[in-house]
């Protein structure tokens, strides 16, 4: 899927509900997808509500493994092929993966199934890649909010990751709450709820 086939999708929406614009709201790997609407389509958003976000800084190892053959191709025998899982748990037992962190790679690669769903994810959105420069004008020239919330003991996706982003992008507003990456409960929905309802 490429931002141009998401950006159909919604505006079909759009024509369907009447609505001039949109708010976007996205949790981890969802929310590099909002970067890049609101890169694109700058006119279009209202709103952008980042959560535990992906994509606040440049990923190296992500654009290697989805937008090279080489990467590819190793991304692809990793889904197949359980010798790599035999890896992980090696340097986790070495003591050079976290606990949190080797939870939350084995919770999307402990079998087959699992591991061929993360590398169709990850390959079918890897043209979703932000542009800080091209956000940070949008967002300023359109008055778009950019709200994002992070988990302090965030250890998948850290809270130096929104504060790098910040720097190319002042004008959002960070949001921490004394959490991990799992950000989606009552009280943040709550939150969110009453920043969006009370503008």
């Amino acid at each position: 899927m490429s931002p141009d086939e998401l950006m159909q999708f919604i505006r079909h929406m759009m024509h369907q509900y009447g609505a001039s614009s949109f708010d976007v709201l996205g949790y981890s790997i969802g929310g590099r997808l909002c970067l890049c609407l609101l890169q694109y389509y700058p006119q279009l958003v209202r709103r952008c509500i980042l959560l535990a976000s992906d994509g606040l800084v440049p990923n190296k190892a992500y654009e290697l493994l989805t937008r090279t053959g080489a990467g590819i191709g190793l991304f692809k025998s990793f889904a197949k092929h359980t010798v790599y899982l035999r890896f992980i748990k090696w340097i986790h037992a070495a003591g050079m993966l976290p606990e949190k962190k080797y939870r939350f790679v084995m919770n999307h690669v402990h079998d087959k199934r699992s591991r061929l769903l993360l590398y169709k994810r990850w390959v079918s959105l890897s043209d979703f890649i932000p542009n800080f420069q091209l956000i940070q004008s949008g967002a300023a020239q359109h008055a778009i909010a950019v709200e994002i919330f992070m988990g302090k003991y965030d250890t998948i996706i850290p809270l130096r990751n929104a504060h790098q982003f910040m720097k190319y992008v002042p004008q959002a507003s960070l949001h921490v709450l004394s959490k991990g990456h799992r950000l989606i409960d009552n009280n943040t929905i709550l939150k969110v709820a009453k920043m969006v309802s009370a503008s």
